[in-house]
């Protein structure tokens, strides 16, 4: 795909030959392409633990319980409908997502979800100004994967960035 970024499609069917053939026509069409190798060694299988964000939420209390029981990363997420849909994710290990799950729910949380992700190694930084060809390619397929029926997620290494003019 363009601008060298990578894709991890986790599919579910019951003929494997007509959905590499509908992902195949699905790529061709955007003026993308599916290359010869393997993009999982572009992932990490990591857990994802999504803490809902509450008027007394206590941002100091959550990271103390995540780093105590695992937890690599945590990150704030605020949506873009407003602060009403904040979010923080915090991240483990993928055989600490249990744990760390529960212990977040036993401290007070609300956990929204929790689940096994593929996190890229290496982010590619595409800017929607700049990177217009690339971005557009990339939404594209985005688009083409979520309407495909055999398709159950999508993983992608972009970060597409708003334009900054200079």
């Amino acid at each position: 795909s363009p601008g060298g970024v990578a894709y991890l499609i986790e599919t579910l069917s019951d003929n494997s030959n007509r959905t590499f053939m509908e992902l195949k026509t699905i790529f061709k069409k955007a003026g993308g392409k599916i290359g010869g190798g393997t993009a999982t060694f572009s992932f990490e299988k990591r857990g994802l633990v999504s803490v809902a964000v509450s008027d007394t939420f206590d941002e100091d209390y959550l990271f103390d319980v995540a780093l105590s029981s695992g937890a690599t990363d945590v990150e704030f997420q605020e949506q873009q409908k407003g602060v009403d849909d904040a979010r923080i994710d915090v991240y483990t290990d993928s055989q600490n997502l249990q744990q760390v799950s529960a212990n977040l729910r036993a401290a007070g949380f609300v956990v929204e979800n929790e689940r096994l992700i593929h996190h890229p190694r290496n982010i590619v930084e595409l800017e929607e100004g700049k990177d217009h060809e690339s971005v557009e390619i990339l939404e594209t397929i985005l688009q083409g994967l979520s309407e495909s029926a055999d398709v159950c997620e999508v993983f992608t290494n972009a970060d597409i960035k708003p334009h900054t003019p200079s």
